[in-house]
């Protein structure tokens, strides 16, 4: 799915993909990799959108370019997101920070 993500990003002129964060199931602070690969293989930043239930705020302040190096590319991501708070914030969390 990955794959062909990214083959349809490179094939088009404008290429908008939004998926949503963990925290609307239950907690789990491994999350899953798949926006991050898309990204990649496009050769696309990734727009980091937070949204804070109790501000009533939506923020995209930084974006990343996947460098390759996931772990150290993740651990940036989840600390822009650690200061959020999402309407139940005890399903979301970000895990250990480095």
């Amino acid at each position: 799915m990955t794959d062909r993500l990214a083959e349809m990003a490179k094939e088009v002129d404008k290429f908008q993909l939004c998926i949503t964060p963990e925290g609307t199931r239950s907690l789990n602070s491994n999350w899953k990799m798949g926006f991050y690969y898309i990204a990649k293989k496009a050769n696309l930043p990734i727009f980091l959108y937070g949204l804070d239930y109790d501000r009533k705020l939506i923020a995209c302040t930084k974006f990343i370019n996947p460098s390759g190096d996931i772990d150290t590319d993740i651990q940036d991501i989840k600390s822009y997101f650690k200061d959020f708070k999402g309407k139940y914030p005890e399903l979301f969390t970000v895990g250990e920070i480095g």
